[in-house]
């Protein structure tokens, strides 16, 4: 779940925490809570997780701030070599082990 405020003090964060453990007490939920700009700067970290997102989330209320952002597939590919390359470090690390 992906929640976007304007801003994300202590003191708003306090606020969610009643609603969200009552709302989800019997299900796991990873809840993202950021401020557009936060959100933004994120793009390059998780490109993947956002691109789905934004192509497949349900929108609920409020400012859809998903459907503006544009992400690079310069970053998902990054994020893909990155990902082989650590592959490789760990396939090398077990062959030496083995």
């Amino acid at each position: 779940m992906l929640v976007v405020l304007r801003d994300v003090g202590v003191d708003i964060l306090d606020k969610l925490v009643r609603p969200y453990q009552k709302g989800f007490k019997d299900i796991i939920l990873d809840v993202i809570v950021r401020t557009e700009e936060q959100l933004r700067c994120l793009m390059d970290i998780s490109p993947v997780r956002f691109k789905e997102m934004q192509q497949s989330h349900p929108f609920i209320w409020g400012q859809d701030v998903l459907a503006g952002l544009e992400i690079s597939d310069h970053y998902s590919k990054l994020r893909a070599i990155q990902e082989i390359k650590n592959l490789q470090l760990r396939l090398h690390r077990i062959y030496v082990y083995i």
